[in-house]
């Protein structure tokens, strides 16, 4: 294959990306927003939300991130003889059950609503962590953890944000998304 899963799922989601950062009416269309299932059932926005991003930094940020962890982790999986294949659908279950989640928490929230592959991108990142557990990344100079440290970290720094912070952001996707990541490379590792 010329161009990795990762690479492909990456270069979907920056034309998305592109296009709903142009046109405000592709943008609402796509965005995850609870309030209005009881009344217009939009199903697509459980995946669509994950290809729009609130701006140009926030589909930056996580779409390097995704590139980043995603091709380390299809290259950890092919030593592995594993099928790379597990990558698309750890990322769309990850994005899936976060918003279902969100559906539940938030239903009732008519001002609530999300945007972003952040779920998708956490759960990759857990799960690249978790297939090289003893990797050491330097931080600084001073500062090395071993990846099996960083997904406890993850976990618990993103639940103190989420109490502690007054930032739109769904840092319970964020959760979702480092769980799934956890367990489905448990089940499968």
């Amino acid at each position: 294959m010329l161009l990795s899963i990762n690479t492909l799922i990456v270069i979907f989601l920056s034309i998305f990306s592109i296009i709903g950062l142009s046109f405000r009416r592709f943008y609402f269309s796509c965005i995850f927003h609870p309030a209005s299932f009881p009344t217009h059932t939009k199903w697509h926005t459980l995946l669509s939300s994950a290809c729009i991003h609130a701006n140009g930094f926030h589909a930056l940020f996580n779409l390097g991130l995704l590139y980043i962890y995603g091709n380390e982790l299809e290259r950890l999986m092919k030593v592995n003889a594993f099928n790379p294949g597990w990558l698309l659908v750890l990322f769309v279950a990850a994005i899936s059950l976060a918003n279902l989640l969100n559906l539940g928490i938030h239903r009732h929230h008519l001002a609530f609503s999300s945007v972003g592959v952040s779920n998708g991108v956490f759960a990759i990142m857990a799960a690249t962590l978790l297939w090289s557990p003893h990797k050491i990344i330097h931080f600084m100079p001073f500062i090395t953890l071993p990846n099996m440290w960083l997904v406890p970290i993850l976990w618990f720094l993103n639940i103190i944000y989420a109490v502690k912070s007054k930032l739109e952001i769904v840092y319970s996707g964020h959760l979702v998304g480092i769980t799934s990541g956890v367990i489905s490379t448990l089940l499968i590792i």
